[in-house]
């Protein structure tokens, strides 16, 4: 709630709080989840190092874990932050660089989503992947991911149809 209102300081407390107890019960998958909301509300502030550093704490910890799911997240939010920063780069070198980095971290998004069978995070892993080729001028393979993604994208909402209609 305090995120959606932009309120990020008491956001990060609250998060902040989460993190604690949860290592204090040793809960990893409760902390890689703080983490994970503390990155979102660096990625919302446009703190995008500060975010990559933390996001890659959520992989490293998700991997421990061996949490596929939390890796699948991990890896299509620094491909977000790569791209974030590519776009914010005057530097081609850099901004080749950044984008790169955000193909690879999308295709291993995608990885761990396809391992899970998660529709909603291969669509998330989709969509990165479409803008890494739109950016890189392949166009090929941009669409090809388009249209999985569209697929992705269709079947969550016919299986959300079937469930309401079943209630």
């Amino acid at each position: 709630a305090y995120m959606n209102e932009e309120k990020f300081d008491t956001a990060l407390y609250y998060f902040q709080v989460s993190k604690e107890l949860a290592e204090e019960i040793g809960n990893m998958s409760g902390v890689a989840y703080s983490l994970g909301n503390i990155a979102n509300i660096y990625m919302a502030d446009e703190d995008y190092e500060k975010a990559l550093n933390i996001y890659n704490e959520v992989r490293d910890l998700s991997e421990e874990d061996n949490n596929k799911l939390g890796l699948s997240l991990s890896y299509v939010n620094i491909s977000i932050v790569y791209t974030e920063l590519a776009d914010l780069s005057d530097n081609n070198n850099q901004k080749k660089n950044y984008f790169a980095l955000a193909l690879e971290n999308a295709q291993n998004s995608l990885k761990y989503a396809e391992e899970i069978e998660s529709l909603t995070h291969m669509g998330y892993a989709y969509f990165q992947l479409i803008e890494s080729f739109i950016v890189t001028g392949d166009y090929v393979n941009s669409l090809e991911y388009a249209e999985k993604y569209i697929e992705a994208k269709d079947s969550v909402f016919n299986i959300q149809r079937i469930k309401e209609n079943e209630r």
